[in-house]
């Protein structure tokens, strides 16, 4: 199960930055590339939103919510940025049109995400979008989120329960 942003095969990239699916048992396991770790986290956030809805067809409407993840390392901070994002869907209805991440170090060592989301809320008598049922939540079984130096991008994979 690869989208259209898959690499063709192993080793090699078509793009600076992108996503792509892989079956895991009963979950599905994303991987992303960028070539920093903000933009990596990113693109596991647009693939987690696209599961839902392709973000390309939803119209930013002003929707604008900000979250501030502060983790004790970048995997966790990736993970919680996921399950901030499912809780933004589940709660305010968010379905995301574009997301954007800055990171940066905490006094104490750890790492700080600030992931803004740019989309559209649906409502229960919302009819303009047909979205799929969202995960549950990411785990962090398997999740990395490191520099893959051979390719001279960044890596991560994050298992999605469905």
């Amino acid at each position: 199960m690869n989208d259209r942003r898959s690499p063709p095969s192993p080793g090699i990239w078509p793009a600076q930055a992108g996503f792509r699916y892989l079956e895991h048992t009963a979950d599905l396991a994303v991987e992303a590339w960028g070539c920093t770790r903000a933009e990596t986290v990113r693109q596991i956030l647009l693939a987690t939103a696209a599961l839902v809805i392709d973000p390309g067809q939803v119209v930013a409407r002003g929707f604008q919510p900000v979250s501030l993840i502060d983790a004790p390392d970048a995997v966790t901070a990736m993970v919680q940025a996921v399950n901030e994002y499912l809780y933004l869907l589940d709660s305010e209805g968010l379905l995301a049109a574009d997301i954007s991440v800055e990171d940066g170090p905490l006094p104490d060592g750890g790492v700080r995400l600030r992931v803004s989301f740019v989309g559209d809320r649906l409502t229960a008598a919302d009819r303009a979008y047909q979205p799929n049922s969202p995960p549950k939540a990411a785990t962090y079984h398997n999740a990395r989120l490191a520099p893959d130096r051979g390719r001279g991008l960044w890596a991560a994979r994050v298992i999605l329960d469905l």
